[in-house]
């Protein structure tokens, strides 16, 4: 296993989901300290939608420690994944940069999406492409949200938790529009959803 050539480590690497990653990290061999320092280079895309401001927000995470890191400070190349909430203006730290819905959108083409290439395993939650609607503040959608939703972007998991009226009809447009989902999650709807949207999913 020592013999096995670096690149060929770290391209085995990029291909499997964060869980298997920090567990090779563990393997007693050349093969796991290259997993160890090549981890390090690896993050997940975090997008803050903060809808009371219009504004979008960005940083990087690690998938060791989950900590945000400033997005400029990673080669988007080992910008595996994304995931997308919503939230207030107060959860966005001192990594976070304000960016526009275009930057987005190139960072996202950058994304190989999960549904490219041999299905999963398994679903890894941390490897996953998810945008989460967890519209639980007083504010309605926004057109930085209507925006975001119709950029059809590559998810392959979501998660709804709909306070407003005019928030599922987003939701329900998005769930409609999108690829294929490996994982649903709805936690509760402000009224149910129409036929047309169960039938999609």
């Amino acid at each position: 296993m020592n013999s096995v050539p670096r690149l060929f480590v770290e391209s085995v690497c990029l291909c499997l989901d964060r869980r298997s990653i920090r567990e090779s990290c563990k393997i007693l061999s050349r093969w796991g300290q290259v997993f160890s320092a090549f981890s390090k280079k690896i993050h997940t895309l975090r997008v803050f939608v903060v809808k009371e401001e219009g504004k979008l927000f960005a940083a990087a995470e690690t998938i060791v420690r989950n900590n945000l890191v400033p997005l400029d400070s990673v080669d988007p190349k080992f910008i595996t994944s994304f995931r997308i909430s919503m939230c207030i203006v107060e959860c966005v730290n001192k990594y976070c940069k304000e960016i526009t819905l275009n930057q987005v959108q190139r960072l996202v083409r950058l994304i190989k999406p999960t549904t490219q290439g041999r299905p999963p395993v398994r679903h890894d939650y941390e490897s996953c492409n998810e945008i989460i609607f967890n519209f639980l503040d007083n504010f309605s959608t926004t057109e930085i949200v209507t925006k975001l939703v119709s950029m059809r972007l590559p998810v392959d998991s979501m998660l709804l938790c709909i306070n407003w009226k005019e928030d599922q009809a987003v939701a329900e447009e998005f769930l409609n529009n999108t690829g294929p989902l490996y994982r649903i999650d709805i936690s509760y709807t402000h009224s149910a959803l129409k036929q047309s949207t169960v039938d999609a999913l």
